[in-house]
């Protein structure tokens, strides 16, 4: 879990009801994330739905490249789906470890990426 105060009383205070679902995503977030080499982390990535297929992803993550790339930093990220997988395959991550997830979702990819 993120180290932040009062997180699960914070979390729970935003969740309310699913509370324990974004607790075992945590966990297994946590457990899947490789704790070394030193690497950026993107955790999340989003578009809104009606600004998707325009590039706008691709320039987010054009843009994080260049920085990480000019600092020789790798990269990290859990793809949720397929669809996710293939976006990210295309910018240069490839596989890290196995998919995983609890059942009721989608399986998230670990993906790593050398900077360039």
């Amino acid at each position: 879990m993120p180290d932040v105060p009062d997180y699960e009383e914070r979390l729970s205070a935003i969740c309310g009801p699913h509370t324990p679902r974004f607790l075992e995503l945590d966990a297994l977030l946590h457990k899947a994330h490789p704790a070394s080499p030193d690497h950026a982390f993107l955790l999340f990535l989003a578009v809104e739905p009606e600004l998707q297929n325009r590039g706008v992803g691709t320039a987010l993550l054009d843009a994080h490249h260049v920085r990480l790339g000019a600092e020789g930093v790798p990269a990290y990220l859990d793809a949720c789906g397929h669809e996710a997988r293939r976006l990210y395959m295309r910018h240069g991550y490839r596989d890290h470890a196995e998919p995983y997830g609890p059942a009721n979702l989608r399986a998230f990819h670990p993906m790593w990426r050398e900077p360039r």
